[in-house]
């Protein structure tokens, strides 16, 4: 078996980015971009952000459950302004 490692700083692709990368190409209708929609420019836009989950956050779930708080207003926010998707 092969001996994989994971950067403790990897990030993760989570199944919302998915989700994103779908609405996205929804709203484009006509004008997208062909995308894959396997969420990978939603992932790397959050990436950039410094709003991605990293492998290390993980480990601590106080610090995920802090960084995810923070992160679903921010999504939930574009849910409902952009892609008009109601949020409960």
């Amino acid at each position: 078996m092969p001996k994989i490692l994971v950067s403790n700083r990897a990030q993760i692709v989570m199944p919302y980015h998915v989700l994103f990368d779908q609405y996205e190409e929804e709203r484009l209708g006509k004008q997208s971009s062909g995308s894959t929609k396997s969420g990978i420019a939603p992932f790397y836009s959050d990436k950039y952000a410094k709003i991605g989950v990293q492998v290390s956050e993980l480990f601590d779930e106080e610090r995920l459950y802090e960084k995810i708080q923070g992160i679903l207003e921010k999504k939930n926010v574009m849910l409902e302004h952009l892609y008009h998707i109601e949020c409960s």
